[in-house]
């Protein structure tokens, strides 16, 4: 993996509180490979794969994927066994 074009989770704040009018980088989400529990803002983000890909930082299994196609966000969430939703206040 390319060091240079990978962030952290912080960089999913914009688009994801699109997509769930929410703040989410403190949110916690466990990896379904490992079962690591983290916040969102701790995770490994990948911008140079078409679309984004996030991954889990202790087994770098793909945690979640958002692709944003004309109009609409595509996420695949199948690498989290839970997300962690608190409404914003």
């Amino acid at each position: 993996m390319d060091a240079d074009l990978t962030l952290d989770g912080n960089a999913l704040g914009g688009v994801l509180q699109d997509v769930f009018a929410a703040e989410m980088t403190a949110s916690a989400g466990c990896c379904g490979g490992c079962g690591a529990v983290e916040a969102v803002g701790a995770l490994t983000v990948h911008l140079h794969a078409p679309g984004t890909v996030v991954r889990c930082p202790h087994c770098a299994s793909v945690v979640l994927r958002i692709v944003w196609r004309e109009d609409r966000y595509l996420l695949d969430l199948s690498g989290l066994r839970w997300l962690e939703l608190r409404p914003s206040p």
